[in-house]
């Protein structure tokens, strides 16, 4: 049933979008159920932007290597961001579970679409790295504060569903 489910999230996912030319969709199959991935060009031709939709159903468009933007969705809270950002670095890019992602854009405009987003980056610069280490994150996972950073393993777990919770 999963498949089912992601193949028809990867439907809407690509159907939501005014212009979205789908070479690929990809249906994660792994333990956990993962989400689903579209490539394909987001607004106009020249924007080649890849989208995948997290298990709980937030967006994360991919800007480059290593930089990502999770998409706004009324009623979702900063753990509800970091579960998306780590399913998508682990699920979606491959990228190992120890994997630091740190929040490199606070919550406001999208560098990508008219929405609000969250920016992250798993590929920090030399002088983006020294500022996060300095970066106390604390015991929230914070929308706001630039540098925050958690492990890919430790930002998925804040998933809720029950694929995450060993219910499945």
């Amino acid at each position: 049933m999963p498949f089912v489910k992601n193949f028809l999230l990867a439907a809407t996912a690509c159907g939501a979008l005014a212009a979205c030319n789908a070479g690929t969709v990809s249906v994660g199959a792994g333990g956990s159920g993962g989400g689903v991935a579209v490539s394909g060009n987001v607004g106009s031709p020249a924007a080649s932007v890849s989208r995948y939709v997290a298990s709980n159903s937030m967006v994360v468009l991919g800007a480059g290597y290593g930089h990502f933007e999770v998409q706004q969705r009324a009623g979702k809270g900063g753990s509800d961001y970091w579960c998306a950002a780590g399913e998508y670095v682990i699920e979606a890019l491959g990228q190992r579970p120890g994997t630091r992602i740190y929040l490199e854009k606070p919550f406001g405009p999208s560098n990508l679409t008219s929405a609000k987003s969250i920016g992250f980056t798993f590929a920090p610069d030399a002088s983006f790295k020294a500022m996060a280490d300095g970066v106390n994150s604390g015991l929230t996972m914070s929308m706001k504060t630039v540098g925050s950073n958690w492990s890919a393993e430790h930002s998925r777990s804040q998933c809720s569903n029950l694929i995450y919770n060993g219910f499945f």
